[in-house]
């Protein structure tokens, strides 16, 4: 199935592209919460956002590289660079959301302000059973179904979370522009846990096709 050292290079170059991509969701969570508390650091945060998404494409591209040599046999060279390519997004559309804060300085109501930073603090945990995922090597992994089901279950968290945001936001009485430039916002950050999703999904499929 795989080439010995090979195969333990690309796993092991896969775990550390993670960790890069899984950097950049603290980062983002400290930038959001010093932006609602009008505290000037978010900027610092939202550049540390823009190096660690920026690493995990330098990371991703030594992947890419290493699958490109034949690192592994063709049948199973494709799911890693799906892999590589989807989980590069998370990091991507962290960055999005901070840059969206940086450049357009979003005015965040009060009533927003609790429910944005347990949106946030829960896609952060959606990222956890994830990691558990990796841990385990890509070998048959006994509790995969039951970590991709708390994937799911905290991803819901997070679409519940949006849900009442958006409605909180269309119910009170800011103007139907800003309403609709509120919800982007929302939209902006919910998409990083239904990345985690997919990415965790795709997971699941690499493993189910190791032989027992």
């Amino acid at each position: 199935m795989f080439k010995g050292r090979k195969e333990q290079k690309i796993i092991q170059l896969i775990k550390e592209f993670f960790k890069e991509v899984e950097a950049t969701l603290p980062e983002l969570s400290r930038m959001l919460d010093d932006y609602i508390n009008h505290d000037k650091q978010f900027k610092d945060e939202a550049y540390q956002v823009h190096i660690h998404e920026n690493k995990a494409d330098q990371m991703r591209r030594n992947v890419m590289a290493k699958l490109y040599e034949g690192a592994l046999l063709p049948f199973y060279r494709e799911d890693y660079v799906v892999l590589t390519i989807i989980g590069d997004q998370i990091a991507n559309l962290a960055e999005r959301v901070a840059s969206f804060l940086v450049l357009t300085r979003p005015e965040i109501p009060d009533f927003m302000e609790v429910g944005l930073r347990e949106m946030m603090a829960s896609t952060c945990d959606t990222f956890e059973p994830f990691k558990k995922m990796l841990d385990c090597g890509f070998e048959k992994c006994p509790q995969l179904q039951l970590l991709f089901q708390e994937i799911e279950s905290r991803e819901q968290k997070v679409d519940r979370l949006q849900w009442d945001l958006i409605k909180a936001v269309f119910k009170s009485d800011l103007p139907l522009a800003r309403k609709i430039y509120l919800k982007e916002f929302i939209d902006k950050i919910a998409a990083i846990s239904d990345q985690i999703e997919d990415v965790g999904e795709r997971l699941e499929i690499i493993y189910t096709k190791r032989p027992i």
